[in-house]
């Protein structure tokens, strides 16, 4: 798969949980969303959390990017390209990583007939959550809030991992397997 089809892969994602929003609430929301991205890439001790991490960074990079046309997105298309090349030192192919991460966020999705487990899901965490329709098949749960729930933030709006949700395995070179 081709660097510029990853991106859209990663586009075509934000544009099924974005839906509904304005262009300047997806740019507000998505800014949010780069501070606790930064943070976890600082946090990162081994060379796969930091390639999961920097492929995170650039995948909340990508709405900014892409709707926001004030000399702002500069310094998010500037962050993105520092990440490509965070992503590339440390995996060899920075799209294949890429690609990966993005296959994992996909799997945070709920199906219709697993909305009740994810509920439950949610509520056995403590995590006050409201589940949408993101299309006619998946839906999504997001935090009703910014809640801290046993040390880990869980921030308003963000698309939350569903109980189906698929994590890489940042222990190993997951981007080699």
């Amino acid at each position: 798969m081709s660097a510029l089809d990853v991106l859209k892969q990663i586009d075509d994602f934000h544009l099924m949980i974005d839906r509904g929003k304005s262009n300047a609430e997806v740019i507000a929301l998505y800014k949010r969303f780069v501070i606790s991205e930064m943070q976890e890439l600082q946090d990162a001790t081994t060379a796969p959390e930091q390639a999961k991490e920097a492929c995170d960074v650039i995948v909340v990079c990508r709405p900014i990017v892409r709707l926001d046309n004030s000399s702002q997105s500069m310094i998010h298309a500037h962050m993105t390209d520092s990440m490509i090349a965070i992503v590339e030192s440390l995996t060899g192919v920075w799209s294949t990583a890429l690609s990966l991460v993005n296959q994992s966020n996909l799997s945070k999705f709920i199906l219709c007939h697993e909305i009740a487990d994810a509920r439950g899901h949610f509520e056995s965490m403590g995590i006050n959550v409201r589940i949408e329709p993101i299309n006619e098949t998946y839906f999504g749960a997001y935090a009703v809030e910014d809640q801290n729930v046993n040390g880990k933030v869980y921030e308003h709006d963000k698309l939350l991992k569903g109980p189906k949700y698929c994590a890489i395995d940042e222990s190993i070179e997951w981007w080699k397997v």
